[in-house]
């Protein structure tokens, strides 16, 4: 786990993903980033079919291939039950997210383009 000054956050990569806390996690937080990592993976679909709608308004046709190229790695912020793409390659000035509720993705909500 590492401190990025740039998100003011701690962060702990898993399988492409990486989450973040705004206060130092206690106990076991590894096992905390790898239940939410594997649910990203397991709701990629369900997840891509949320914001798409949403990204192609702005940015036209594009598969769900390219989708996930372009989104770059997630950032999942389980204090704040968010989702953040910081790095996505649509464009060079905005941040994508959207919140989600359970540590399964059982709802998600609220897509915003932001910058």
């Amino acid at each position: 786990m590492i401190f990025d000054q740039s998100l003011q956050a701690y962060l702990y990569g898993v399988d492409d993903v990486l989450v973040a806390w705004e206060e130092k996690p206690n106990g076991n937080f590894e096992v905390e980033a790898q239940l939410l990592a594997s649910n990203y993976h397991k709701n990629r679909s369900r997840i891509l079919a949320f914001i798409l709608p949403h990204l192609q308004e702005f940015y036209g046709y594009f598969t769900d291939e390219e989708a996930t190229e372009k989104l770059g790695k997630p950032i999942i912020e389980p204090e704040r039950q968010t989702v953040t793409y910081c790095d996505q390659t649509f464009d060079d000035i905005h941040i994508f997210s959207f919140n989600y509720q359970g540590q399964a993705f059982e709802s998600l909500e609220n897509f915003a383009i932001d910058g």
